[in-house]
């Protein structure tokens, strides 16, 4: 009987054990559920601001090509903006207009615009000479080297495991790519070269204030006032400048052949931001008015 009694004690302590490390398991489990709901919680709500600020990005896209558009329509109207603030879905959408024939085009600028932009941006004479033929050796079709410029053999020679394309850039960062050009010297011309403009000069009217400087030779009071003065059509902005184009620039002076603009635009709230670069064409179809590049 003693031993009976003692073992229906230790079944009851067993029992109680059990029970309370299913309590506690229990416990973890709905507090890790309760966490993980949570964070499903913090994420769902995370990735809905995050597309409402790419549905802003979206229709500030549109909004800045549709006031291109428009500008570009009106011959009496002003250089496109270079910058513009939409509100979308009550989210401000700043962006960024960068008309790409205002910039020198790698593909087809001749060596002489070429050499003196790179000593603009801080190269020797000789090292911007050679950038210039260099340039030039990647983008032409042969493999003969010009004096200072670079075929596959120059690239072996500097340890590359590439060579010339032999053909135009696809895009401007190959300009990196090109023997001869530093990377600080490359960062600097960057933002001022295109592969879209397909002219052999700029397009002053369209140019930022950087390049006009390049144009003018520093000529600092005259690119402000160009750039202030109201109201101003593309033709008379110009033409106003062109009286102060350094004489050695003065052929590099052309007016756009294509119509394609560069946007960088940014939506931002309190904890998230979205940015996004787009390049558009103006084609002037009743069926397709523009195409993104």
């Amino acid at each position: 009987m003693f031993r009976f009694v003692s073992t229906a004690r230790s079944q009851r302590g067993s029992a109680l054990i059990a029970v309370l490390w299913i309590s506690a398991l229990l416990t973890v489990l709905v507090g890790s559920a309760a966490y993980l709901s949570r964070v499903e919680v913090r994420y769902a709500a995370g990735h809905a601001a995050r597309a409402k600020l790419v549905a802003a990005i979206d229709g500030g896209i549109q909004l800045a090509i549709n006031d291109v558009m428009a500008g570009l329509r009106n011959a009496r109207a002003d250089p496109p903006p270079r910058e513009k603030r939409y509100i979308v879905g009550g989210i401000a959408v700043q962006v960024k207009i960068e008309s790409e024939s205002g910039k020198i085009d790698i593909n087809y600028a001749p060596t002489e615009l070429l050499s003196t932009f790179a000593r603009f941006h801080g190269a020797s004479e000789d090292e911007a000479k050679g950038i210039a033929a260099a340039i030039a050796d990647w983008r032409d079709s042969d493999n003969l080297e010009r004096s200072g410029g670079a075929e596959a053999a120059a690239y072996q020679a500097a340890g590359l495991d590439y060579g010339p394309r032999n053909d135009l850039f696809s895009q401007p960062f190959e300009l990196q790519r090109v023997p001869g050009i530093s990377k600080p010297l490359a960062q600097k011309m960057l933002p001022f070269v295109t592969t879209h403009a397909a002219s052999r000069g700029v397009d002053l009217s369209a140019a930022s204030k950087d390049m006009l400087m390049f144009f003018t030779g520093n000529n600092e009071g005259e690119v402000d006032r160009s750039l202030t003065s109201t109201p101003q059509t593309a033709l008379t902005r110009r033409n106003s400048l062109t009286a102060f184009v350094k004489p050695e620039l003065r052929r590099y002076v052309s007016r756009g052949r294509r119509q394609v603009f560069t946007l960088r635009v940014t939506a931002k709230t309190v904890q998230y931001s979205v940015e996004r670069k787009v390049v558009f064409e103006v084609t002037n179809k009743r069926d397709q008015p523009f195409r993104f590049l």
